[in-house]
């Protein structure tokens, strides 16, 4: 019986890490084709959803936008697909990184909302997802570390 148990929980583990896999690669994938040229064709429709309507956003906030925004989307959902294909070392090494960018990205938007009390779809996808992804990076490192 208890073969059977540990058996059935390293399936789920690994059922589980399967669908962290899958939600990463989603990550990635959004980046490249859709949050990276979103920000390099248009920043402030892109910016649109994280201030209300009437609030200016300003051409420097845009720029800013088209600038940090599609280098970190576009060169970020790359670099993470390829590592998730490469797995190993590299993978790791990526999931970490991005993990300690989720703590630092949803702290700061976060603390921008509550500030300005801008709770708009936009900035809650960014908490909510942000925390959702973290937690599949914490899962896959973690089941990694069970392998080695």
């Amino acid at each position: 019986p208890v073969a059977i148990l540990a058996q059935e929980d390293q399936s789920c583990t690994a059922m589980a890490v399967s669908y962290c896999r899958l939600l990463i690669r989603l990550e990635a994938a959004l980046n490249l084709v859709l949050f990276g040229p979103l920000l390099i064709l248009a920043p402030q429709v892109a910016l649109q959803g994280m201030v209300p309507p009437g609030v200016p956003i300003s051409d420097l906030a845009a720029e800013q936008a088209r600038g940090f925004g599609c280098l970190i989307a576009s060169f970020g959902g790359l670099l993470l697909w390829r590592a998730l294909n490469i797995q190993g070392g590299a993978e790791h090494l990526v999931l970490s990184t991005f993990l300690i960018c989720d703590f630092l990205y949803v702290g700061t938007v976060t603390q921008w909302v509550v500030r300005t009390g801008y709770w708009l779809p936009g900035n809650v996808f960014n908490i909510v997802f942000g925390v959702i992804l973290a937690v599949a990076r914490i899962a896959m490192l973690s089941s990694k570390k069970r392998e080695d």
